[in-house]
């Protein structure tokens, strides 16, 4: 069986190889160019092909608090996670490391990074998602689980021609024979596995379409129609924030695997671009989307949200007059009746909205307006 390579992320175009004739190129280049070596990636379609279990762990540790045994510790607790995961025994999992030194933000870290290849086990990328996503770990990458075209780096080579001392070193399985072990794209001899979905908890609370939709938030489609950029990989949210690579290099650099990444606010409507290279750390482009606070998101907006948006941007121009179910307006010195003026700004900032929530109000918005206007009765005001 054989596999694709390719020497840079900059393409999806990959060369057929068998893993002896591999391990051979990328050995050749890491004693000739030792300890730097080559640019290898294994290259895979999830769409075509199957593929061996694997996780890329990280974290940064500030160099002040970096002993001898911290790799060791982390590199152990790791190894037991995926061993409990898939039921085998240490030696069935294929580890290389790359631990170095960066400069962060001014500030020195030690970045401890595993690759680990469960061997034996063959899955779909998207099992292998649900697998990785279950275990709740903050220090593993989960950006590398893309449906389609996939790179992964292979031990004996070098992150970038950048990073000298970025070298994929092999724990385990470093011969000739057993390098196949690291490739995660072969898959020869191996079981095919499922991921086991967790069970839910059944929901004993009472619900509306509006919690449910908030708490669901943005899709891949509203984030890119909104901000105009196209996101790859995992979305991550927190609270009104929106964290997520991007396709387009706004600082103009290629870092290989390195991305531009995108933080959305979704009660501002700006958001900032930033570089996961530590290259670019002090890069930050700060955008807009036009859209002002009060037009959040795609969220399906209840009556009542869109009453709240009225007062916070009219409640000083207009009153509601119970008895006699008539709007007025203030005209700078007297409160008027009101039949042209305010359906105008109702109907203008029912159509912001709309274009940010992507849906058409049903007619009866300034209906529920008016039913909700005791919010504005106890507001004195005179009519001359």
């Amino acid at each position: 069986m054989k596999v694709n390579y390719c020497k840079t992320v900059s393409t999806n175009r990959g060369s057929l190889i068998t893993p002896e004739a591999l391990y051979d190129l990328a050995i050749q280049e890491y004693n000739q160019h030792a300890p730097q070596g080559g640019q290898y990636y294994e290259i895979f379609d999830t769409n075509e092909t199957l593929v061996k279990p694997h996780f890329d762990y990280e974290r940064y540790v500030p160099i002040d608090d970096y002993t001898m045994d911290t790799a060791d510790k982390f590199l152990e607790s790791k190894i037991e996670i995926l061993r409990k995961a898939f039921k085998v025994d240490k030696n069935q999992i294929a580890v290389a490391k790359d631990c170095r030194k960066v400069l962060k933000k001014d500030t020195d870290f030690i970045k401890v990074s595993f690759h680990f290849v469960v061997k034996g086990k063959k899955l779909k990328m998207t099992d292998l998602r649900v697998i990785a996503s279950q275990l709740k770990d903050p220090d593993l990458d989960l950006n590398i689980y893309r449906q389609g075209i996939n790179k992964f780096r292979m031990p004996y080579t070098k992150k970038s021609p950048k990073d000298k001392d970025s070298i994929l070193r092999p724990l385990t399985d470093d011969t000739r024979e057993t390098f196949k072990n690291h490739l995660v794209s072969y898959i020869e001899g191996c079981e095919l596995i499922v991921a086991q979905q967790e069970e839910s908890t059944p929901q004993t609370t009472k619900r509306n379409d509006t919690q449910d939709n908030q708490e669901k938030g943005l899709s891949k489609a509203d984030l890119e129609r909104i901000t105009g950029e196209t996101v790859i990989g995992n979305i991550k949210r927190e609270s009104r924030w929106y964290i997520f690579d991007i396709a387009k290099l706004h600082c103009g650099v290629q870092h290989d695997s390195n991305h531009n990444y995108a933080c959305f606010n979704t009660d501002t409507g700006e958001y900032n671009v930033r570089c996961h290279s530590v290259n670019c750390s002090d890069f930050n482009l700060l955008k807009s989307t036009g859209e002002s606070p009060i037009q959040r998101s795609t969220f399906d907006f209840s009556h009542q949200e869109i009453v709240d948006a009225f007062l916070r941007t009219y409640g000083d121009q207009f009153r509601y007059d119970q008895v006699e179910k008539e709007w007025y307006s203030w005209n700078g010195t007297l409160w008027q009746q009101d039949k042209a003026y305010f359906p105008l700004k109702m109907k203008e900032l029912t159509a912001d909205i709309q274009q940010v929530a992507g849906k058409f109000f049903a007619g009866d918005t300034l209906v529920a307006v008016k039913k909700q206007a005791k919010v504005l009765k106890n507001r004195p005001f005179r009519v001359n």
